[in-house]
Formats: C-alpha cells, structure tokens, sequence
C-alpha cells in the first residue's frame, strides 16, 4: 500500500487568493491608468472645444467691431445714401447688401457694408451664410414676394487661415417699422360739448380736432393687426415688445401659412423700430426748424431776420414762406365782422411780379367782360351822347378757406375788403347820321366800377365762385341796369334814321383791379393788357329795336332802352372779354383744369397779350400765351361782332347761377391754406411764384424748391408763452418725432439736436411688401375722426360731428383742411363727404365725364381733398415705385442723393401714372381730374410720409459670423454668431471725417446656421 502524506488545505487557499487579488489590482490599475488617460485626453479635448467656442466668440466679435467701423466710417458723415443691392437690378444671393454712396461726390462708386475685400453683389463669390431663406416651396424659386433667398457674405481669412469671419449690415430703415407711436388724438379726451379744447401744448382747437388727419401713427400691417380698431390686442402687445423674438409669442395662434408669412417679411420688409437722425444728406448738417417761425410775427418778419435764423444762403426762405405757414386762417365761414379779407403783402402787380414768391389771397378773374354801346338820347332834340357800359365779372375763391369781399368796413386789420376795376385806352369813335350827313368824333372815357357801391358785400367761401354785374341788373343809372356816362357832345337825328359807327383802336385795352381797405389804402392786384383789337363798325339799324342808336334813358326793360338789355343784343353793343379755359374731357384729351394747376398758376397777376399771334392750340406749350380765350364771338376778336351770347355759359366749368334758390355756384378747392400748425411743407404751393409754375413743392417741376424737404423741418414744440411744457409726457402733434432732452424747448431754430425721428422710412426702399404698408396710407378709426361742417343751422356757427364710418386707405392733398367743409351742412347738404364703406360706386363718383363735371354744382373730385384707394393698390404702387427706382439708378449710377432730387425726378409719379387703377388713367389721360383735390399725384403721397421720409438709413443690423477650423483638415471646429442693433446719434463723432456717433443699442448670440 502506498502511503501519500495529506497536504495542509489553508496554506493551499492563501496562495490562490494572493493570486487573484494580484490579478485584480493589475487590473484595476490599468483600467485606472486608462480611465485617467481618457479623462485626460477628454479635458484636453473639452478645454480644446471651449477654446475653440471662445476664440469663435471672440472672432465673431472682432467681425461686428469690424463691421460698426466700416459703417461709422462710410456711413457716419450725413452726406451719404444708403440702399440694398436690389436697386442695381441685383436678385442673387446677395441682393439684401447694403450700399452707401458718398452725396459729395457724384461719380463716387457704392461701398458695400459687408465682408471680403472687394464684395461685390453682382458676383457669386464664396460665401457663408448670415440669415436663413424663406422659400415656401422649398425648391428655389422664389415665387412670391413672401420667399426671400438667404443672405450670404465672403469670408476673411485670419490666423493662416484657421478663423473665417464674416458680417453683413442690414439697412433697417428701408423697412416698414411696425411699432405704433402715440398720437395726438388717441391722447386726447373726447373734445365732443367742450366748450374749450384741453391745454395741449398751446395747440389750437382746429389743430387739436385735424390731428388724426395730420400724422399716421403707424404703417400698416393688416396680416398682423388692424390699426383701426382700438380693441386689437397685437397692436397693444407690440408697444410692450422690444426684440423680434418676441413676434413668435403674437402669432403662436395664427394659421401656418399666415403665420409664416409674418415671419418672412420680418426678414427684410419690415422691422419693430427704426430711427433718422434729422440730417440734411445732401448739403449736411442738421435740418432746420421752422416750428421757430410761430414765435415770431409772420408780417414783420424780414428776408435779413430768414437769413441770419436758417443760414439761408440762396434766399430759399422769403418772409412770404412765413406768412404762408402762419396766416392761420379761419377755414369756416362765419361772421362778417371778424371774416379775413384779403391778403396783400404788396402794392402793385410789377412788384409781385419782380418778387420770387408772394403770400396773397385774393380772389382769381376766371372770366371778365366790360359790355359798351353808344347812344343819343331819344327825348332831347339835340341827342345828347352817351356812353352805356356794364361789368361782367366772374370770382373764383380757390383757396381752402373763406373770405369776404365788398365789405367797405371791415377791420383793417382783417384785410382788404373792396375792389375797384378800371377800364382805359378804349377806343376812338366817330358817328355819323346816315340820313343828315352829320358827324361826331371822340375818345371813350375810361371806366371805374367798385364793388361794394354796386353789389355790396360777399362772403367768398373755400372753393366758392361767384359771379355780378356792377351794376346789378336794378341798380345803376336810373336803374336801368347800366351806366350812362355822357361823352360831352351830341348828333342830332330820329329813330328812323340810319347811322354808322367807327371805332379807332388807339393801342391795347388796359385794365386794372384794386383792392381798397376801410382805411382808403389801396393796392394793385391785376394787371391786364389786351392788344391787336382790330378797328371795327357798327351799323345801327332803323328797322329793328334792337339795334338803334337813338335809345331812352329812362327806360328799365327793353331792348329800345339805355339798359342792361341792350348790352346783350349783337349788332348794338361792343365788348371786351376774356375767361379761363376751364375744359376737362376724357374723349378730347382736352385736360384744361388739369393744365391750370401744373402749367400755368391761375392766380397769375397780370398779362399782356397781342391778339394777332394767340393761338388757342399752342395756350399751354407756349409759356407766353395766357391760357384764357379771348375771342368775341365763336371765332373773332373783332369786338364789332361781340356775342353776349358766348359769355358766362352754364356749361362752362366755372359758373355762378343768379336765378333759382340754393347754392348756386361750382366749388373748386385747389389751394391749402394753413388753418392748423404746420407739420408738412406743402403747405408752401399756397404761395404763388410769379413766372413759375404752380404747386411746385413735392412735384417734379419743384427742382431747387424742393430742397425744403432736406434743410428743414416742423418740430411742432409748443411756444414758449407759459403753456404746457412738459416735453416727453405726451407726443407732439408731428408725433413721430421722439423727443429726447425734456428740457429742450422752441428758443431758436436747432430742435433737431434734441429730437429723433421715430419710425420713418428710407424712400431709397427697393422692398415692395415695404412700400405696402407705407403705402396702406391713414386708416382712421371712426370714433378718432371729427369733421365741421361748412355751414352752421341757421345763424349758429358750423357743428363739428363724428366721421360715421373708418377710413381705409386714405390720401389727403389737403390734411389740414380734411376735418373742414367736406359736407355741406347738417341738413339738406347740396355736398357731403364720400366713404368707401358708405358709397357703393365709390371709384367712379370722383370720375369724370363732361356732362357731369359741367354740369353738377359741386363735383366730388374739386371738393373732397381726400380719396380712400382699393385695398390691393398699394401693393402694386409698391412694385411701380421700385422699378423706378431701378431705373433711376440705371440712368444716374446712383439712388436719389437728396429727397430735393428724388422729388424732382418724378418716379413717384411716373410709378402712379404706371398704376392706372389710382386714378383711372386711361392712356395719359385721368378720369380724376389730374392735381386736382381728390387726385393721388406724387404731392398726395409726400404729404403722407414726407414727415418722415429720408433717403439714408441711421438703424442698421449687424450680423456677423466666425468658423474656427481644424489647420490639417479644414474642418468647422466651433462656429459663433451674433447680432447688435447700431444706431447713428445726432452727436458728433470725435473725429470728424466719421461724421456722427454710432451706438449699439442691442446685442445677441445667435445659433449658426451651417452650410
């Protein structure tokens, strides 16, 4: 048996153990060494990756400090433009750029705020992308104009290429800013049964109730909000907003579709806020203001005192500009006693004629005729001679406000009241009694009639035309309804006898019209020659009554008498005439009314004309032909073969009916006086610059004019008389003006260093969505709207009542007269106000055809100042403007450099003209009378946005973009964006070739869109 020896189990167990724990801590060390390297290498890599995002943040940073320096260098100084890429005709990728051009100098090249070395916008160089597209068909077309393509920018290279920055500049004032301001008349308590308006700033009644006329506190945006409804949520939560952000919350209920087209054009149509330095981009420096003028008294205000205040240095402010802006008028006829006369700054015709511009009201001659006849006097033996003559004289009131004539009482201090007309240089005669044989010659003596002796007086009310006889047809000599003027001499004769007249012209008839106040002072205001009269006859017949030379002086009726009957039978009497041409027919092409307000100013003061080279067909390509028709009879000047019969027709356009009960007489409102505080310049076509042509400012014709849009503006600050003047609690009546020093107050002409414009817009917009909402024009809530009638029940001064339903779309010629004298009367008015939402043919009652224009009393298109367009016009005048603007640039190489030259050009009006639905055109003819009242011409459209129109941008959006990227593979490692708000200040940047201050008003990061 073998024996093995037992072995000792514990020492066998702690060998295996030792093993197994050696084991384990072997591998518990490598996996700790491995953990540790992994973690290293991790923290390398994190700190690596935090390196890379904060070298990325620091790129991007460096690229916007780059970018706000190449914006405050080219766009600091203000006589610079500013427009997007679009308007060379770009529509790439890089069509949303922004260029700046250099006003100083004319050939100057475009820079373009966005990165590379030489960016150019027509060029697809590679880039990076800086703001995402919007293409709702996702295939890269580009549809409508809610898809936007994506903004890219080139790249600059930093670090041997390991850092690529990128940035671009939005221009954000050729956006619609959205944001509403408060206005006057949503500040306002309801002034209904106040027998005082509240103190406001020193604001007039008229000026508080005008206001919802005056301003439009915010663009439109109707898939948005409605912003004539009080109760529109949106429009409230968008005062609260500050950032685009904070739009998505807003529409978080509205429809997909809807919803992304909100979205889309917040890309580049329209923008939260913008603010405009008040900057002059032409001439530079700040504008002027000429809310001054108000604290000084417009009639001693002198050219020297204009100068020394604007720096005015080629006399484009005359003291006529003052009394223009500040005549503050009553637009309501009332009493007679306090009623304005005219107004005369001048006292004869060659001195307004030498003038540059003249501030006058004074009724206009729109037709005039002096009717004479001899007669011997039938009852006496030796047959006395007399001269029988009568004045025929047609007034045309054409101003916004009323005022009286004939009045030779009225204050002084009021104006002039009376006219006196004078007639001389009539002709030579000689009469000879057939049946004797005898002959008596002389000279016709010259004629004075005055109007308060022969007719009394007459309130001339806005757009009135009136029309008497001095003297009426009961007064006068005997009254007989003429004068008999004797001639000193006689001829012998029977009424069966034949005589023979001859009149000899000596040289042209000369006329004259003075104005006369209660003082006896006088003063010229017209001035009339009319020559190449030819020599004429007259034979006076036996066998009929009509044409006897021996008459009765005593009788009243007749056409045997000395009365005003035998001044309207040919073959008697002799005459001489002249009336306006006043024809508007879309089937003749003939625009006569149409041609009186852009050719020739029919407030004209004087004439002299010679017959013999007037042509009818060259009255308004001819400058020195007076466009009125002098003619007699239906084709002669021979004042023998005069035709009463042609003279003051009912169908003519300007004519007054003396028969009948009513209103009898045509009103035609062409020009704007100014009954409120000014807050827009055209108020100045109320003046008339002799020679030129009429309503120059804001039309093409306007040229150096013009130039009152970029050297001035109107603060509306209150005066300094101890009213309310807490600036900054309340807007002012220009209500887009922020005021930013609350001590800045009306002490002289620099308001604009203390005030911003708030929400205006670049006209240089080549964004058509853009134009739509600035072009959506008033849309005025119902109960923020009050008109005053013309007239008042019975002696009662005229009501002010509620406009009875919102307007939609409304384009004001006249905004200060918009809240007066658009109806007539409370009851039974012979014109009320026409509402889109109360007329269902709304278009076609401001249309014209001939029968109608001649024939209705008052014809809606030369009464109502205002026209509410169709809702889908704006887009399309949108779309015509910026093709204008494309083809102004194609022809200059540049945008407009001042608003002087985007005015002058005409674009507007050439893309109104391009969008026949605006005023019915028809070839080139307008169914609404062309520069008429209710016309939406290039002037309606400046007087709604020339407040707050630039042609340069101060808010821009700077976005910029840096990649770090791997050195060996080129690989994106970390990509950083970020965006800041800039804005350009009134304060003057401490190097003087970077013009003003830029400051940054908002920064963010954003998240990067990659390639």
């Amino acid at each position: 048996m073998v024996y093995f020896p037992e072995k000792s189990p514990q020492a066998g167990t702690k060998q295996g153990f030792s093993l197994i724990v050696a084991i384990f801590l072997t591998a518990f060390l490598v996996v700790l060494i491995v953990s540790m390297t992994l973690i290293l290498q991790m923290e390398k890599q994190a700190g690596m990756t935090a390196l890379s995002k904060l070298r990325a943040r620091e790129a991007a940073r460096l690229a916007l400090m780059m970018a706000l320096g190449d914006l405050q260098r080219h766009a600091g100084p203000d006589q610079r433009v500013t427009a997007r890429a679009e308007i060379t005709g770009a529509s790439n990728q890089n069509r949303y750029w922004t260029g700046v051009w250099d006003t100083s100098n004319e050939s100057a090249e475009a820079h373009w705020l966005v990165s590379g070395d030489t960016p150019d916008p027509s060029a697809n160089s590679p880039s990076v992308q800086l703001q995402a597209e919007y293409d709702h068909r996702s295939d890269g077309t580009y549809h409508t104009p809610y898809d936007v393509p994506a903004v890219r920018a080139p790249t600059t290279s930093l670090e041997s290429n390991e850092t690529e920055i990128a940035w671009w500049v939005a221009d954000e004032g050729v956006k619609a800013a959205i944001k509403p301001v408060n206005d006057v008349s949503q500040e306002l308590p309801t002034l209904e049964g106040k027998a005082t308006p509240p103190e406001y700033y020193g604001y007039s009644e008229k000026t508080l109730r005008s206001a919802a006329f005056l301003n439009d506190p915010v663009f439109d945006f109707k898939a948005l909000y409605d912003i004539t409804e009080s109760s529109d949520s949106i429009l409230h939560e968008l005062e609260k907003i500050n950032s685009k952000s904070q739009i998505a919350p807003l529409v978080e209920d509205f429809a997909l579709p809807l919803k992304k087209k909100v979205a889309s054009q917040f890309l580049h149509a329209v923008t939260l806020e913008n603010y405009f330095v008040l900057s002059n981009s032409k001439e530079g420096g700040l504008k002027k203001d000429l809310s001054y003028l108000k604290t000084i008294h417009p009639h001693t205000i002198t050219a020297a005192d204009l100068n020394t205040l604007y720096a005015d240095a080629d006399s484009l402010l005359t003291p006529d500009f003052a009394r223009a802006l500040y005549v503050n008028a009553n637009p309501t006829a009332g009493d007679k006693d306090s009623m304005m006369g005219m107004q005369i700054p001048r006292d004869t015709v060659s001195a307004v004629e030498s003038a540059e511009q003249d501030f006058s009201i004074l009724p206009v001659i729109t037709e005039f005729q002096v009717s004479a006849g001899l007669a011997a006097d039938d009852q006496t033996e030796a047959g006395e001679l007399y001269l029988v003559h009568k004045l025929y004289i047609e007034l045309w009131n054409p101003y916004t406000v009323p005022f009286v004539l004939g009045k030779d009482d009225l204050a002084a201090e009021l104006g002039y009241s009376d006219l006196r007309f004078e007639i001389s240089n009539l002709p030579n005669y000689s009469i000879t009694n057939n049946s004797s044989g005898e002959t008596t010659t002389g000279s016709l003596p010259d004629l004075s009639y005055l109007l308060s002796r022969d007719t009394g007086d007459q309130t001339m009310r806005p757009g009135m035309v009136f029309y008497t006889t001095l003297p009426r047809d009961n007064g006068g000599t005997g009254d007989t309804g003429t004068f008999h003027l004797p001639l000193g001499t006689a001829l012998a004769g029977k009424n069966s006898d034949e005589y023979s007249g001859e009149f000899t012209m000596s040289g042209p008839v000369d006329i004259r019209v003075i104005a006369i106040n209660s003082t006896g002072a006088e003063k010229e205001i017209y001035a009339f020659e009319l020559d190449g009269y030819p020599d004429f006859e007259i034979e006076y017949e036996s066998g009929q009554r009509a044409t006897w030379f021996n008459r009765r002086k005593s009788s009243k009726d007749g056409q045997f008498g000395m009365n005003n009957e035998s001044l309207e039978r040919i073959g008697y009497a002799f005459g001489f005439r002249f009336k306006f041409l006043d024809s508007q027919n879309s089937e003749t092409m003939v625009a006569d009314l149409s041609n009186w307000l852009s050719l020739q100013d029919p407030r004209r003061r004087s004439f002299s004309i010679d017959l013999n080279h007037w042509n009818i067909n060259a009255v308004w390509t001819d400058p020195d032909t007076p466009p009125y028709d002098f003619r007699l009879s239906s084709n002669d000047f021979d004042p023998g073969f005069f035709d009463p019969g042609e003279s003051f027709k009912s169908d003519d356009f300007f004519y007054y009916q003396t028969s009948g009960t009513g209103r009898k007489d045509r009103v035609a409102r062409v020009f704007n006086i100014a009954t409120v505080e000014p807050t827009n310049p055209d108020l100045l076509n109320a003046i008339h610059y002799p020679g030129e042509r009429p309503n120059p400012i804001g039309n093409p014709w306007g040229e150096e004019l013009n130039a009152v849009y970029d050297r001035y503006f109107f603060s509306t600050l209150p005066a300094p008389s101890g009213s309310d003047q807490d600036l900054g609690s309340k807007p002012l009546l220009n209500c887009r003006l922020h005021v930013l020093d609350e001590n800045l107050t009306l002490s002289g002409v620099d308001a604009a260093e203390g005030l911003i414009l708030e929400n205006g817009f670049n006209l240089n917009s080549t964004s058509a969505l853009a134009w739509e909402k600035v072009l959506s024009g008033h849309r005025i809530a119902a109960e923020d709207a009050r008109m005053r009638y013309e007239q008042g029940s019975f002696a009662n001064p005229p009501e002010w009542f509620r406009v009875p339903k919102k307007l939609n779309n409304g384009f004001f010629k006249f905004p200060e007269a918009a809240a007066f004298n658009a109806t007539e009367r409370e009851f039974g008015p012979r014109y009320e106000v026409l509402l889109r939402k109360e007329v269902g043919d709304y278009d076609n009652a401001f249309r014209i055809d001939s029968v109608q224009l001649h024939t209705d009393r008052q014809h809606p298109a030369f009464v109502q100042s205002f026209r509410e367009l169709q809702k889908d016009i704006p887009i399309k005048l949108g779309q015509a403007i910026v093709e204008e603007l494309r083809e102004f640039y194609n022809e200059e190489g540049h945008p407009p450099f001042s608003l002087a030259e985007y005015i002058s050009s005409g674009l507007l009006q050439d893309a109104i003209n391009a969008t026949p639905e605006v005023n019915q055109r028809s070839g080139d003819f307008d169914e609404i009378p062309a520069y008429g009242p209710s016309s939406i011409d290039q002037r309606a459209l400046l007087n709604a946005i020339g407040s707050l129109a630039s042609v340069r941008s101060d808010s821009f959006e700077i976005t910029a973009r840096a990649d770090i990227n791997d050195p060996s593979t080129g690989r994106v490692l970390e990509s950083a964006m970020c965006r800041a708000t800039v804005q350009r200040l009134a304060e003057a940047h401490t190097n003087p070739e970077f013009g003003r201050k830029f400051q940054i008003l908002q920064f963010e990061w954003l998240t990067p869109k990659f390639d």
